[in-house]
């Protein structure tokens, strides 16, 4: 699950870090790393969402405040993504105090460097994760795009992926019976 793969890695001793999810849709995996990484006791350490549409990010963002609102999950601030008079993100201030998370309109695809731009600094401890599911059915091409930019751009010590296209790549073809067959071996411990 995504929440243990967040917190599943070392940090390298560097202190806090960055989880990057490319493709937060509506916040739902978003809000169980921003979780994770605050319950793994790494102030400052910062999540940061991209999302391709401006609606789904806005969508995104309103919902995480929500339930992260009052402290609620403890730790976790969700901070509006500010911007330059340029339209340039601005980076999060230095030293902050508990877990950033930030959604931010970005598709690598369309513009890494805009993307890039929109992920930020990153603290000392690097880019701990990248959580990859844009649309979980693009083609297998595409996927390999995003992942080759994230790997030359922020070089994650862990990258997940989440991909019908290259599932069915690996597999000679997405079989969505034998696919639930094996999540179904899977919940049973087989």
């Amino acid at each position: 699950t995504p929440e243990l793969l967040a917190v599943g890695g070392d940090d390298g001793g560097d202190g806090a870090a960055a989880v990057v999810e490319i493709g937060s849709s509506y916040g739902d995996a978003t809000y169980l790393l921003a979780r994770a990484v605050a319950s793994a006791g790494s102030p400052g350490s910062r999540v940061v969402a991209l999302e391709s549409s401006r609606e789904a990010a806005s969508e995104c963002a309103g919902r995480l405040a929500h339930k992260f609102a009052g402290g609620a999950a403890g730790g976790v601030s969700v901070r509006p993504p500010p911007t330059r008079d340029d339209g340039t993100p601005v980076p999060p201030p230095e030293g902050a105090g508990d877990v950033v998370l930030e959604v931010r309109v970005a598709d690598p695809l369309a513009d890494p460097a805009a993307a890039s731009a929109a992920v930020g600094r990153v603290p000392a401890g690097g880019v701990a994760a990248i959580f990859v599911d844009i649309g979980g059915n693009r083609e297998a091409s595409s996927v390999v795009e995003v992942v080759q930019w994230a790997r030359r751009e922020f070089r994650p010590r862990l990258l997940v992926l989440k991909s019908e296209a290259m599932y069915a790549s690996a597999c000679g073809g997405f079989d969505h019976k034998r696919a639930v067959r094996a999540e179904q071996r899977i919940k049973k411990g087989r």
